[in-house]
């Protein structure tokens, strides 16, 4: 590759939430951000047990619309990205935010869709 200069960007989240409790903030928190999300799960535990209900619910009383779940229980594999990202550019990017819940396997598949489903 001699000759051959690579340039790359890298834009992060600008917003990271986490702690006990924060779910309560999750409707202001996702309005300001647009009007339909795609959740994307960590754990099949916490749609269960009620966490992605409660969630929801907390969009919908801030008018937002979430427009389905994707599950990550394991670190997300290029066919995973790809997946996704296919089922929002279908659908006509019906999504203003990827919302992740759980741990490092949801953060890192809901980046990926959100970067790729442009």
């Amino acid at each position: 590759m001699s000759g051959m200069s690579l340039f790359y960007d890298f834009i992060a989240p600008r917003q990271i939430v986490f702690g006990w409790g924060r779910r309560r903030e999750v409707g202001a928190l996702g309005r300001s951000l647009g009007r339909r999300c795609l959740i994307v799960c960590g754990a099949q535990a916490l749609i269960e047990g009620g966490a992605v209900g409660e969630v929801e619910s907390a969009l919908r009383a801030a008018e937002v619309q979430p427009i389905g779940i994707e599950l990550a229980e394991r670190e997300p594999e290029v066919v995973d990205v790809d997946r996704v990202a296919a089922r929002l550019r279908a659908n006509g990017n019906e999504c203003d935010f990827v919302l992740a819940i759980g741990g490092g396997a949801a953060i890192d598949l809901g980046k990926a869709v959100a970067a790729m489903a442009m």
